[in-house]
């Protein structure tokens, strides 16, 4: 999905050349040992598709582990590049919420769930 690829009913996906992959938005969740936790996320990430490491050696061929890189962007209308939340740091006459870490760094694109869900 992050790459913009659609397979077909076959399970067949082809890459055009000019193929640009979608930029997206990634978060992370740490929890710490006492149960509270830290949000860091991210508005805009293109991630690179990943480079296959190859060596053939004696007819065989060997393969590598894979990774993939990502560079964060600038987002459209945004002058910030990280956003975090943090249950430590929520004062005595507030509630940490999850809702608003993802309603300030996905603005509109971000749907509460109903209660109780």
């Amino acid at each position: 999905m992050i790459f913009n690829h659609t397979f077909d009913s076959e399970g067949i996906v082809e890459e055009n050349w000019g193929h640009q992959p979608r930029p997206v938005a990634v978060w992370f969740k740490s929890e710490r040992l006492d149960g509270t936790y830290r949000w860091t996320g991210f508005k805009k990430v293109l991630f690179a598709p990943p480079e296959e490491e190859r060596a053939a050696k004696e007819g065989t061929i060997e393969f590598g582990d894979k990774s993939i890189e990502g560079r964060i962007m600038k987002a459209e209308g945004s002058e910030a590049k990280k956003v975090m939340a943090d249950s430590k740091k929520v004062g005595d006459s507030g509630t940490f919420s999850d809702d608003a870490f993802f309603t300030k760094l996905l603005g509109d694109s971000y749907t509460p769930a109903p209660e109780g869900v």
